[in-house]
């Protein structure tokens, strides 16, 4: 009668630990779950928005798509800004097939108060455009004041692969960077609303684009 006495103390504190183990188990794999679908909500926005650039870059000015972003935010990630980034250096291409010269690659950035913002590799996509494009943020008519609200989504020029090339003056302005680096960028934020209508649409060439497909960008409320 004891010795069963004394055994019941430690048989309850077997089964809490795999009780334990059993809610943390859980926990886990329904965590991995919401991430796993959280990113394929994330992704499958950018891969519409990759079919809409090439769209637009292959037709003729003043070629135009219109679609709508959400900017999800699910599970950890929290997409504040997409930035739109030529790589010239393949080293940097890893996830991106024949770029043996450089890739264009759509990256969904989160934010993190601690760390700022971040890409997220896992649902950035690559974009088959030529090398020789230049994205160009708009401004008048459209919401281009959340750009202005999230600079910080422009990457810290330290960060920028060939930083050690870069002119000491160097500057970010208006979320952008000058073409003709390894590195070039163009980066839509959003604001305090929940859905945006990008409107892409292909300019036309000038004097100092004429070798290059011009793709302007305006971000509105939908």
């Amino acid at each position: 009668m004891r010795k069963s006495q004394e055994s019941a103390p430690i048989e309850l504190v077997i089964a809490v630990i795999i009780m334990v183990m059993s809610i943390t188990l859980a926990f886990t794999v329904w965590s991995s779950i919401q991430t796993s679908q959280c990113l394929n909500q994330i992704q499958s926005e950018m891969l519409t928005l990759e079919n809409s650039v090439v769209d637009v870059s292959l037709g003729s000015p003043p070629t135009q798509r219109v679609m709508y972003l959400s900017f999800p935010t699910c599970g950890s990630y929290n997409v504040q800004a997409i930035r739109f980034s030529h790589y010239g250096n393949p080293a940097y291409c890893g996830q991106c097939p024949l770029s043996n010269t450089g890739c264009w690659v759509i990256e969904p950035l989160s934010f993190n108060p601690k760390t700022g913002f971040l890409k997220i590799p896992e649902a950035s996509v690559c974009v088959n455009l030529p090398s020789a494009v230049t994205f160009i943020v708009q401004q008048s008519g459209c919401n281009y004041s959340s750009l202005i609200d999230n600079a910080s989504a422009c990457p810290p020029v330290q960060s920028m692969p060939g930083y050690s090339n870069l002119p000491a003056s160097f500057t970010i302005q208006n979320c952008s960077a000058p073409t003709g680096r390894d590195f070039s960028y163009a980066t839509i934020g959003k604001g305090s609303l929940s859905q945006y209508k990008l409107i892409i649409s292909k300019g036309y060439a000038t004097a100092s684009t004429e070798n290059s497909v011009e793709i302007n960008l305006c971000l509105t409320g939908k």
